[in-house]
């Protein structure tokens, strides 16, 4: 979307409440989203935040926005929501909440998403039993120890900041 487009809009408050109201009060907007929306009514983007803000509008507008796919960290089939449970393709696996340690959670994201992968290739459902309860049963000890070293490393492609 260029500037041009951005300063045809009636007015950016009017477009944030359009946003609040066709997502149900923001419970329908991904934690990325409704931040993006809020720093938006309170004055706080950039020009790459207006860009991001539109492209949301008109996500929301046209009735083409899924917050499913608005990955956590880039993370693909990881969401968050806004109480801090954590999805596989769209089913709880866990919870977690790392207070501003970005590294850390994206680190958690980035290895949740390895090991629902690694149990799917096996034909495990994924759910928060078979992720976080009954790990051990379906993984070995080796399995796991191999991920912890992979998100450990530098991270490359889809997962590169």
């Amino acid at each position: 979307m260029n500037t041009a487009a951005i300063n045809e809009s009636k007015n950016l408050f009017d477009d944030v409440i359009t946003v609040i109201g066709k997502t149900n009060d923001g419970n329908d907007l991904s934690p990325r989203d409704l931040h993006l929306t809020e720093c938006a009514i309170n004055g706080f983007l950039t020009e790459e935040g207006i860009v991001q803000f539109y492209s949301l509008y008109h996500q929301v507008t046209n009735g083409t926005y899924d917050k499913l796919k608005n990955y956590l960290f880039g993370v693909e089939h990881i969401t968050k929501d806004h109480e801090c449970y954590v999805y596989f393709k769209g089913k709880h696996i866990d919870h977690f909440t790392f207070h501003g340690n970005y590294e850390g959670e994206k680190k958690a994201a980035i290895k949740a998403a390895k090991i629902c992968t690694l149990l799917e290739s096996k034909g495990i459902e994924v759910s928060s039993i078979t992720y976080c309860w009954r790990i051990e049963e379906y993984l070995t000890v080796e399995e796991i120890a191999a991920i912890d070293i992979a998100v450990e490393e530098p991270t490359n492609g889809a997962y590169a900041d």
